[in-house]
């Protein structure tokens, strides 16, 4: 689909109820899921993406959820008079009144508005990058605390349930479907015996002191747009997984993809370690937008929620490379347990500095 031709894109753009005339439009990036333009129009400029059927086979789930998000976020910049802090992506309804349409070949796309800024490579992270992020998954927290959760469609029920994710690879390492546990027992045995801290967040949930909330489920630091001159952090991209769920979750996802000296796929997970400094710089970011909404328990938790979502990600990573690597993409052999074991390489520098981590948390609460 990436290879539409304009006239094909303009034929789309034309179903929605923008009230302008496209005059370009430009391939913008061919993503993991999605594929994406921006078009320009005699108004304004917009990002039409083409919603992937296969992995979100119910897009009306998802464009209903994203909807009601951005809205409430939009009424709760305006009301602040926040315009030039945060930005939310509109969402154009189709002239039929849709988030999305469908065309004849059962393709579905939606339109938003597009986002003028730049993302930014994991070797430039900083701490004002890292502070600027921060502040972002903070805001788009402290803008959602007030809607209700179970409004919201779950598009991928035990997304992140730790617990699970282990149980997965316990399983896997045991049917050995691919031939290749034998080489890998004792990287998985490494990441099992994690099993004891990372059913807290999932426990604290079930008693209650860790409240279930909008949460985004996917913020890492390349899904945040910032200003190409002043270096601010101007919102939170794809929310394709927007749900309900436990902001500790976001908080650890972010601090995994945005505090690593390495790739996410390194193949020497020796120059993969945890880097406290960015650390630091996040959770002041973030506090300062989001302290007042945490709970006692979700304070207490936050410093762990890191070592959990990148225990987490190295199960699931290791355990796709027993299976014979049938869900995450692959370019050369071997790259899944590449990621597995960049994952524990950073969980391992996580555990070692746990005090300090939660020294930062401490001292800003």
């Amino acid at each position: 689909m990436s290879n539409m031709n304009t006239q094909e894109i303009f034929s789309i753009f034309s179903q929605f109820d923008t009230g302008d005339v496209p005059t370009s439009a430009d391939v913008m990036r061919g993503g993991h899921i999605n594929d994406t333009y921006k078009i320009t129009g005699k108004h304004g400029t917009y990002t039409l993406q083409r919603i992937n059927t296969n992995v979100f086979t119910r897009p009306s789930d998802i464009m209903r959820n994203i909807l009601l998000v951005t809205r409430h976020m939009a009424e709760k910049i305006a009301s602040k008079d926040k315009k030039a802090e945060a930005f939310v992506p509109t969402v154009f309804l189709s002239r039929n009144g849709e988030p999305y349409i469908t065309t004849e070949e059962g393709s579905c796309y939606r339109l938003l508005r597009y986002v003028d800024g730049i993302t930014v490579n994991q070797s430039d992270y900083n701490e004002n990058i890292l502070r600027e992020a921060g502040r972002a998954v903070g805001m788009f927290h402290s803008l959602t605390f007030d809607l209700a959760p179970e409004i919201l469609v779950n598009v991928i029920p035990g997304f992140h349930d730790t617990p699970a994710r282990l149980f997965a690879l316990h399983t896997a390492l045991n049917d050995d479907k691919a031939g290749r546990a034998a080489s890998v027992r004792d990287i998985a045995e490494e990441i099992l015996s994690y099993k004891s801290i990372c059913g807290s967040v999932a426990h604290a949930i079930e008693d209650g002191s860790v409240l279930l909330r909008v949460t985004h489920n996917d913020t890492k630091i390349d899904n945040i747009i910032f200003d190409r001159k002043t270096g601010k952090a101007l919102c939170l991209i794809d929310l394709d997984t927007v749900m309900p769920g436990s902001l500790l979750y976001d908080f650890g996802d972010a601090v995994r993809s945005g505090t690593t000296s390495g790739a996410e796929d390194e193949p020497d997970a020796r120059k993969v370690s945890f880097l406290p400094d960015l650390y630091e710089a996040f959770a002041d970011g973030y506090l300062k937008e989001a302290q007042a909404l945490l709970t006692p328990r979700e304070l207490e938790l936050l410093p762990i929620s890191p070592l959990l979502v990148t225990i987490e990600c190295a199960a699931r990573f290791l355990t796709d490379y027993l299976c014979g690597d049938v869900y995450f993409k692959t370019s050369r052999p071997h790259q899944n347990l590449d990621r597995a074991k960049a994952q524990l390489s950073l969980a391992k520098g996580m555990e070692r500095h746990l005090p300090l981590m939660r020294r930062v948390i401490e001292k800003r609460a």
